[in-house]
């Protein structure tokens, strides 16, 4: 080998030695304690593990049907802490970790709604198709319970919209549907 081709290749080891120091100098092996939150901290729409510094485990969960014990990580060197949250449209738990419900979101299953052969289980009773409980949901096509839908929401059928009325796609309020008709006439 030549002289030159030397001086090359030893630079060449010494420049990858360098950058490889550089890059993984304070990689020491050893395992670094750390508060994790699978949900990324207070997100009350989503469930979520919290993994202290020391390795204790939480989970996200429901007080009640409207109010969620949130844990989040203060810093890395903590066990988490916890924030209780309202929420506005009910607290569930799935896969084991509680998460506030959002807007027109609703949770199934044999545990909160029960099951009925033909239209929705609600309190004990299946209702048929269409119709309207006093808790603002109502029996979808799907023979699921639904939550009605607001004004400027996009329906199919007026038992979707909390006024009764879908008109043109669009739930709309009843004083806007009378101004609709007062201008018929």
């Amino acid at each position: 080998m030549k002289k030159i081709d030397i001086v090359f290749f030893a630079l060449l080891v010494f420049g990858l030695l360098t950058m490889l120091r550089a890059e993984f100098g304070d990689v020491t092996g050893n395992v670094v304690n750390a508060c994790v939150d699978s949900d990324g901290g207070i997100n009350p729409g989503v469930g979520g593990n919290l993994v202290g510094y020391d390795g204790t485990s939480k989970r996200d969960f429901c007080i009640n049907s409207t109010t969620l014990n949130e844990y989040f990580c203060l810093e890395d060197r903590s066990n988490g802490l916890i924030d209780e949250t309202h929420c506005s449209f009910g607290c569930v738990e799935e896969k084991s970790k509680g998460k506030c419900l959002e807007r027109g979101e609703l949770t199934k299953g044999e545990s909160k709604f029960g099951s009925c052969n033909d239209g929705c289980y609600f309190k004990g009773v299946c209702l048929d198709v269409g119709l309207r409980t006093n808790d603002g949901t109502y029996c979808d096509i799907t023979e699921d319970l639904e939550v009605q839908l607001f004004d400027g929401d996009s329906c199919v059928n007026n038992f979707e919209c909390r006024s009764n009325l879908c008109v043109a796609g669009n739930c709309v309020s009843k004083k806007v549907f009378d101004k609709f008709l007062e201008s018929l006439s």
